[in-house]
């Protein structure tokens, strides 16, 4: 019973004691058309913002046309250039860069307040906790222990003397 409970456990344990910094955060970026102005938005995966991120936003041709940094909520905001496909890079240092393109729609003037514009996951999708991710690690960890709780069980009764 202690072997089995060791083997189901020892896992999760070591998991624990790894050091928490070694998983670093992912930095994502928005877009967003707000009347006359475009506002990058750029935050970790834990939803912080990321303040001082350096932004460049590149056109078709590949051209920075504008840069700036962000501010203490993460965000960055410009005059909404001329209508078509642009290129967001933003990085936050310490390698955490990110990019995604968004497409500022020809009728731009008219578009409702804080409209998406920008491709990929929203803010809300990108720093949803990972369940899935979760579950699969569990049952994975699981197989795992219970895999070699029954080869150990078997490996004993291989070995263990016959009686007549």
């Amino acid at each position: 019973m202690f072997r089995l409970l060791g083997v189901c456990v020892l896992p999760v344990l070591m998991l624990t004691c790894l050091p928490a910094n070694a998983f670093a955060h992912a930095v994502g970026v928005s877009c967003k058309l707000n009347g006359a102005k475009v506002e990058v938005e750029v935050y970790y995966d834990d939803n912080t913002p990321a303040t001082n991120a350096k932004i460049q936003v590149l056109d078709a041709d590949e051209k920075v046309t504008l840069s700036g940094v962000t501010d203490e909520k993460g965000r960055c905001t410009f005059a909404t250039p001329a209508p078509g496909q642009y290129q967001v890079r933003a990085d936050a240092g310490a390698g955490h860069r990110t990019k995604t393109a968004f497409t500022v729609p020809a009728a731009a003037a008219q578009a409702p307040a804080s409209v998406v514009i920008s491709d990929g996951p929203t803010r809300e999708e990108f720093t949803r906790f990972p369940w899935l991710q979760v579950v699969i690690a569990v049952t994975v960890l699981g197989g795992v222990a219970a895999a070699f709780a029954v080869s150990s069980r078997l490996r004993k009764k291989e070995s263990s003397p016959c009686e007549h």
